[in-house]
């Protein structure tokens, strides 16, 4: 398991089965708060559900497809930060996050988010990331804007939820060469 402390309060660190029941917990604590914005949210009902997820992001992660940490912020759990669709190839990662509500307005999804780019363009060789939120999503729209990402469209119906109603999401992305670490 890695750690990548960021600064004295907050840290990266890689997703790991023994977190499952204390990612749900957080996932519970936050359940409101994060239904509204991450169809996932709503179809994860129990810790299996959440040990499924963490067993299916260290398979990604050793096929190199995709790679998820969860945020410390003073030690705490305070949110997950990773990295979807994934190609080498292209050279394109799509990241994605959330935090717990009473952690933001503290920065550290900006910190946990920069570090992350970082890692992308300077490690793996990324030359194109891409952050997807729902039109609504005000939090994590700032989020893409504060690091210098560029909107580039809006997704008509861009997914749905269990009951079939679908949400727009909008499209940032960050090119390498305009990427200043």
């Amino acid at each position: 398991m890695f750690t990548y402390q960021i600064d004295d309060d907050i840290s990266l660190k890689q997703i790991m089965p023994y977190m499952a029941d204390d990612l749900y917990a957080l996932i519970e604590k936050n359940r409101a708060h994060l239904e509204p914005w991450f169809p996932w949210a709503e179809r994860t009902k129990s810790v299996d559900d959440i040990t499924n997820f963490l067993q299916s992001c260290l398979e990604k992660q050793s096929k190199n497809e995709g790679f998820e940490a969860i945020i410390t912020y003073q030690g705490k759990m305070a949110g997950v930060i990773g990295c979807h669709n994934w190609s080498h190839k292209r050279k394109i990662a799509e990241i994605g996050y959330w935090l717990d509500h009473d952690m933001q307005g503290k920065g550290i999804m900006h910190a946990a988010a920069t570090a992350m780019i970082n890692a992308f363009f300077n490690e793996y060789g990324m030359n194109r990331i891409v952050i997807r939120a729902r039109s609504h999503n005000a939090p994590s729209c700032n989020v893409a804007k504060k690091l210098g990402f560029t909107h580039e469209s809006t997704e008509q119906d861009g997914d749905c939820d269990q009951n079939g109603v679908f949400y727009d999401y909008e499209i940032y992305r960050l090119l390498a060469r305009e990427w200043k670490s």
